[in-house]
């Protein structure tokens, strides 16, 4: 429980997760050179053996079902899941961007299937839980309606996935104050458990016609209403959103086409380096913050003021901040732009990055790390500290550890003989995987 405390005091959360092998990866006699040990992913090269170490605040093990620290879609959940629905309980906007490889598992780990459901079906479930316990409370005068709405952009462009009623050049991106929103994007009503049910198959239906190269984003909207009457300045009504972002595999990939793309980025390229641009300037944002907090004595010192001369636009930042220091650039690319309330303040995200173990991987599972290690933020409470380690941060020396050991278990990883795995695409979309102890050889 501290630890979970502990975890939503951030206000960026990066998480890792390793699947099995996949049938071609098996085939082919693919060795793991991933390793996750704690908090800690380590990655090894193939070629020369060294390692590299990542500490990242949840690492899940997902490479062999038999093993006894085998990460299940509930164990993400009841990590990642838990925070993300306490937060938009609280009235934070929630993102989780599921990063990583085409293949590697980001379908999976949001949908699931029926024996291991994903953070979507699971989150429905406890929503509607906790609504029921809440509402049945006699002094609770709010009700709680929730909304959601499925959409794809490919090219810049959004597509409804719940209608599939594609119209030229994609849904319009409006924005009203400081409101962005899609014009037509259809909203579904969610009253029940049932309805869920609905929806989830409407969902896997849609995934076959999904665009490989495209972003998904499926938002659940929370609002807070008076339960008798309409929300008034004295009782206003208290939305939250909370979005599951399916970000599109970089073409930079090369394990499952064996080629690189020379026509240059891709319009999907350019949008997922957008944004690690405006995670990386949050992630200096909040950096900025905790020094100087630190600096004033634990309180964080009055935001600089922007002010008009003459009537005319703002004159830039204040007297002593770095030009640009503030800015994130939101508008570069449609997803952040759609986000951009999901993203800044009063918001929490996490990243789950979905990796390969096999060798083949090695270069698409550092780029995966590439990105997600751009939105590492300085923590607000201070690092955790043992008396067993003299003082040390107790994550710095896990890291150091892995990565001592990592060349050595890698090498025990290469001469053992390879499992008979299965990773293959669940009916109805999704992937699911299977694992046998079976040695091909045998056969």
């Amino acid at each position: 429980c501290q630890r979970l405390l502990a975890k939503m005091d951030r206000k960026v959360l990066l998480t890792a997760r390793v699947r099995p092998l996949s049938r071609r990866e098996a085939a082919l006699r693919s060795k793991c050179v991933v390793l996750v040990q704690g908090d800690c992913t380590t990655v090894v090269n193939p070629s020369t053996g060294d390692a590299k170490a990542f500490v990242l605040d949840y690492c899940y093990n997902s490479f062999d079902p038999m093993s006894p620290s085998y990460a299940s879609n509930m164990t993400v959940f009841q990590d990642v899941g838990v925070i993300l629905l306490q937060s938009a309980w609280d009235g934070y906007n929630c993102c989780l961007f599921a990063h990583g490889q085409a293949g590697s598992g980001k379908t999976y780990s949001l949908i699931g299937e029926e024996h291991d459901q994903g953070l979507i079906p699971q989150l429905l479930e406890l929503l509607f839980q906790t609504i029921a316990k809440y509402e049945d409370q006699e002094d609770v005068r709010e009700r709680i309606l929730v909304d959601c709405s499925y959409c794809e952009i490919h090219n810049e462009q959004v597509r409804d996935l719940l209608t599939r009623d594609y119209q030229p050049g994609g849904l319009k991106v409006r924005q009203k104050g400081d409101t962005v929103f899609i014009e037509g994007l259809t909203k579904q009503r969610l009253n029940t458990m049932s309805d869920c049910e609905e929806l989830l198959a409407t969902m896997l239906s849609a995934l076959p016609a999904i665009t490989p190269t495209a972003h998904t984003i499926f938002t659940l909207s929370l609002t807070k209403v008076p339960r008798n009457g309409k929300p008034s300045p004295d009782n206003p009504a208290v939305r939250s959103k909370i979005h599951f972002v399916d970000l599109a595999s970089s073409t930079t990939d090369t394990s499952l086409s064996g080629t690189l793309s020379k026509s240059g980025p891709t319009p999907q390229d350019k949008s997922l380096l957008a944004w690690s641009n405006v995670m990386a300037a949050l992630a200096r944002q909040q950096s900025a913050l905790v020094a100087a907090a630190a600096a004033n004595g634990g309180h964080l010192p009055p935001l600089p003021v922007r002010r008009k001369t003459g009537g005319g636009p703002l004159t830039g930042p204040a007297q002593g901040v770095q030009a640009g220091s503030d800015h994130v650039p939101f508008r570069s690319s449609t997803l952040t732009r759609l986000l951009q309330d999901s993203m800044g303040d009063r918001s929490r995200c996490v990243i789950l990055a979905t990796l390969s173990p096999a060798h083949l991987c090695y270069k698409e599972t550092l780029n995966t790390f590439r990105y997600i290690v751009r939105s590492k933020e300085t923590r607000r409470a201070p690092p955790l500290r043992s008396a067993r380690t003299g003082g040390q941060d107790t994550r710095h020396t896990q890291a150091q550890a892995a990565a001592a050991q990592a060349p050595h278990q890698a090498a025990m990883l290469m001469e053992a003989e390879s499992a008979d795995w299965k990773f293959v695409p669940a009916a109805g979309g999704g992937w699911r995987w299977s694992y046998s102890t079976r040695n091909p050889d045998d056969d």
